[in-house]
C-alpha cells in the first residue's frame, strides 16, 4: 500500500490524474474507508478537473473531528469548496485552518481566492498581502497573487 500511494503522489506531481486513479483504484476497493487514499483520490479527481467527484471521494469517509488532528484533510476541502462555488463554506474552512496556524501561506490564498469569489474584495485584498508576507510561496504564486492584489487596487 505505501508502494502504491506513493507512485500516486508522483504521478499526480507530474499531472498524470489517469495513471494516478488507476493505480489508486485497487487500493481504494479494498480499503474504502482509509481516509489517505480519499484524499488521494480527490485530489486526483481535482487534477482532473472533476470537483464534484473529489467532493465526493471525501464524503466516503468520516471526517477528522477537528481541523488541528489533520489539517491537510481541511484544506483540501476547502479547496474544493472554493472550486465549486461554495464560498461561504470555503471561506469557514480557511479561518478554522488559520485559527490553528496562521502561517500557512496557501491557506491565505485559498481565503483570499475565496473572499474574492464571494465578492468581498477589501477582504481578499488583506488576504492576498498576508499570504505574500508569510513567504515559502513559488515566485509563480507571488506573482499570480501580486497580480490579483494591483487587480483589488492594492
Amino acid at each position: 500500500l505505501v508502494a502504491r500511494t506513493t507512485l500516486v503522489k508522483l504521478l499526480l506531481n507530474t499531472g498524470d490524474a489517469n495513471a494516478a486513479e488507476q493505480y489508486l483504484k485497487p487500493a481504494i476497493k479494498s480499503s474504502p474507508t482509509l481516509l489517505p487514499l480519499r484524499m488521494l483520490e480527490a485530489r486526483t479527481f481535482m487534477l482532473a478537473g472533476n470537483n464534484q467527484k473529489a467532493l465526493a471521494s471525501l464524503q466516503n469517509v468520516t471526517p477528522p473531528t477537528s481541523t488541528a488532528s489533520n489539517p491537510d484533510y481541511f484544506a483540501l476541502t476547502a479547496a474544493i469548496m472554493q472550486r465549486l462555488g461554495d464560498y461561504k463554506s470555503a471561506i469557514a474552512l480557511y479561518e478554522n485552518l488559520l485559527a490553528t496556524n496562521n502561517n500557512q501561506s496557501t491557506w491565505w490564498l485559498g481565503l483570499a481566492l475565496s473572499l474574492q469569489g464571494a465578492n468581498q474584495s477589501t477582504m481578499a485584498l488583506e488576504a492576498y498581502k498576508k499570504a505574500l508576507s508569510t513567504g515559502n510561496l513559488t515566485p509563480a504564486l507571488q506573482t499570480f497573487i501580486n497580480s490579483k492584489i494591483s487587480s483589488l487596487g492594492g
